[in-house]
């Protein structure tokens, strides 16, 4: 019965289907481009209205109100912007096999020929289940979990007459919220530990020894580093990810040594890991 167990081993290398779990996103490739797909449901005006007051009462509280974000289509608007175009345009127009032209807001759909608004396509996957063609298709699935990431250390002078080498290490807290937007970038929590560590240490450059003794210093730091993260990750790269906190964690003075071992120069630090700033 070797057959059926190649059979079997076929139909599982042949995978034609993916379950998105809960506080997982999915992406559908085809051909290597990430593929469209229907929202499974658009919200009807009750419970657009239901959501809005919901989200209203929440922010009661908050000291700080945000800008609104921009309004939500609902199921009747959809509708009747499809319906309008189909009357402007003719119902000969979508007939099968014809293209007519259509506004940039609009895509017309491969199967029964009917204009769509693209509001109705996402390539972000809620969780679910997905079946998709083998071989030519595959899914991507990415976690919306929070993160706490450790960097690691780096090291920054002092700009004292004698300079000091500090010894920084420090956590960043984010969370994946658009997986598309992250395919900007080779490897987003590479990238993300690189940038992390390029602005704690351009917001840790001229600064005498005492300075980093001091909670105020700290604190300040944190701040800047947070505030550099997310121009350049949320705002100006876009690279899908939220940025909640960064936290330094140690701070310490080294001695750095240089050792000549068969031409090869290495460098030793001597250092006391310990918060110092405490």
């Amino acid at each position: 019965m070797g057959w059926v167990q190649e059979i079997g081993d076929l139909f599982k290398a042949l995978k034609f289907y993916a379950i998105v779990e809960e506080y997982h996103i999915g992406l559908h490739f085809h051909s290597g481009i990430v593929f469209e797909r229907n929202k499974r449901a658009l919200k009807k005006s009750s419970e657009a209205q239901q959501d809005e007051k919901k989200q209203a009462e929440e922010k009661k509280d908050e000291k700080k109100v945000k800008a609104p974000a921009a309004k939500a289509l609902t199921l009747e608007e959809v509708v009747a912007q499809e319906k309008k175009i189909i009357e402007d345009k003719g119902y000969m127009a979508f007939l099968p096999f014809r293209r007519p032209k259509l506004p940039n807001e609009f895509r017309q759909s491969r199967i029964i020929g009917q204009p769509h608004l693209k509001y109705r396509y996402i390539k972000n996957l809620p969780p679910g289940l997905y079946f998709f063609w083998p071989i030519i298709d595959w899914f991507e699935i990415y976690s919306t979990k929070i993160v706490p990431l450790n960097l690691g250390n780096i090291s920054v002078p002092t700009i004292d007459e004698v300079p000091t080498t500090m010894i920084v290490s420090c956590n960043v807290t984010y969370k994946v919220v658009d997986p598309y937007k992250t395919l900007i970038v080779d490897n987003y929590e590479t990238s993300l530990k690189n940038e992390t560590m390029s602005a704690l240490n351009k917001c840790g450059r001229g600064k005498i020894y005492g300075q980093w003794k001091k909670k105020e210093t700290i604190d300040a730091m944190e701040k800047e580093v947070l505030a550099e993260l997310r121009s350049t990750v949320a705002e100006k790269g876009g690279w899908g990810l939220k940025i909640y906190e960064v936290k330094i964690t140690d701070v310490a003075n080294c001695r750095n040594e240089r050792v000549f071992h068969e031409g090869i120069t290495n460098t030793v630090s001597n250092s006391v890991i310990g918060n110092e700033n405490e």
